[in-house]
């Protein structure tokens, strides 16, 4: 898994002075790799000398379309590493076409980001700081000398920016047929989701679910030829806490369920082990003692509404680098509702979730929602199949969009 680390700055720094910074960069032994690439062509054209400091080629330019002022990309080691200025006033809006544009606001003050990106996470921190030295020294000895004096490098980490999520929360306030939830993974609902990832597992729980209450003996006798991988399956439903273990005390002589009992050692409290049988005369403590399983209230709460996905799709997205804090939960509207919502890194992502075959019928909402939202990508996690009446439905949507070009596809990920 790539592991990413960002701090960002305030500062004063003109997009002109910035190839005087990556050459004392380069000096250093931090090759930029698109300014090196820049020099590597000029040499082989034969026109090396001519290399000027104050560029006029679009590479350094401001880009309205993303807000980054200048920057360039670094490899050392394993590690690759980024260094840009972007304006930090700018806000993100989508012009009449369609696109997603950045756009300043008046005098409002650049920002230096600086980060890292490995699959290591020993020592991270540390060479990123490494990097960021690199980086102050440069900046301070390679611009004017009056800049340099005001320099104060006040690093913070970067939190990345949720403007579309931050108004859907401001609009909530306003309205009351918008609901919507944050994102929180507890422990135990965690360690149910991924048990419930496993097929045999979710099956056997969705089974035990439609009964209030299963002998273990019955259930195994449906089931004769898997019965060491359905005690596994229970193994792990019970350690997840899922399943609650409870017994079953019936008459031996014709098998008439007396009581249920939580707890064994209650069947030997003079109270309950003195009852006498109503059928055969015994005492409870002589009949017979099965033992069986009930959902249990996290049980029932992860298999409603397929919770266990919404859990295990966010830990998933929280482990490949996605804060929580960028992630919403059934955020429903006038009766539509979206299971997963997240704004990361300037694009909206809607995940539908399914614990069953994604079908026709689930298509056209699906394809509403994204529009609704104007959502980046829609995302389909099921845990059976996308139906081909489902797919045709998207190719049609397609062909009739006005503009294919922003048709955004569907990625699909099934057979859990």
């Amino acid at each position: 898994m790539l592991e990413t680390q960002t701090l960002t700055s305030p500062i004063k720094l003109d997009s002109a002075d910035f190839p005087n910074v990556l050459l004392k960069l380069s000096a250093e032994g931090w090759k930029p790799a698109l300014f090196e690439s820049q020099r590597s062509f000029l040499t082989l054209a034969g026109v090396a000398d001519k290399l000027v400091t104050i560029p006029t080629s679009r590479e350094y330019r401001s880009s309205a379309s993303s807000g980054i002022m200048g920057g360039d990309i670094f490899f050392r080691d394993d590690d690759m590493y980024y260094f840009i200025i972007v304006n930090a006033g700018a806000r993100a809006v989508v012009d009449p076409y369609g696109r997603l544009m950045y756009r300043g606001e008046e005098n409002s003050q650049p920002t230096l980001e600086v980060g890292i990106v490995s699959d290591s996470a020993l020592g991270l921190e540390e060479r990123l700081r490494a990097f960021v030295a690199s980086v102050e020294n440069s900046l301070k000895s390679s611009v004017d000398g009056r800049k340099a004096r005001h320099m104060n490098f006040e690093w913070s980490e970067f939190k990345p920016r949720t403007a579309r999520l931050d108004r859907l929360i401001q609009s909530e306030e306003k309205q009351s047929e918008l609901k919507l939830n944050k994102a929180c993974i507890a422990p135990d609902e965690l360690s149910a989701a991924n048990a419930l990832s496993m097929k045999l597992a979710r099956e056997t729980l969705i089974e035990l679910s439609q009964a209030v209450f299963v002998r273990e003996r019955d259930f195994f006798n449906r089931k004769p030829k898997s019965q060491d991988e359905i005690k596994d399956a229970l193994k792990e439903l019970r350690n997840a806490k899922l399943l609650n273990v409870e017994y079953l005390l019936e008459c031996r002589r014709n098998n008439v369920a007396l009581t249920r009992l939580k707890d064994v050692e209650k069947l030997k409290s003079p109270e309950v082990a003195g009852l006498t049988c109503a059928s055969c005369g015994n005492t409870f403590e002589s009949e017979l003692l099965s033992e069986g399983y009930s959902l249990s209230d996290l049980g029932r709460k992860m298999s409603r509404q397929s919770y266990w996905m919404t859990i295990w799709v966010t830990s998933l997205l929280n482990k490949l680098g996605v804060p929580l804090e960028t992630i919403l939960w059934n955020v429903s509207e006038a009766g539509d509702e979206v299971d997963i919502l997240v704004d990361f890194l300037g694009q909206l992502w809607i995940f539908e979730l399914k614990d069953r075959e994604f079908g026709s019928g689930d298509a056209y909402p699906l394809n509403y929602r994204q529009v609704r939202y104007r959502a980046t990508k829609a995302i389909i996690i099921t845990t059976e199949k996308v139906s081909r009446d489902a797919k045709r439905v998207f190719d049609e949507v397609i062909r009739e969009a006005r503009r294919p070009e922003r048709s955004v596809p569907i990625v699909i990920l099934n057979e859990l």
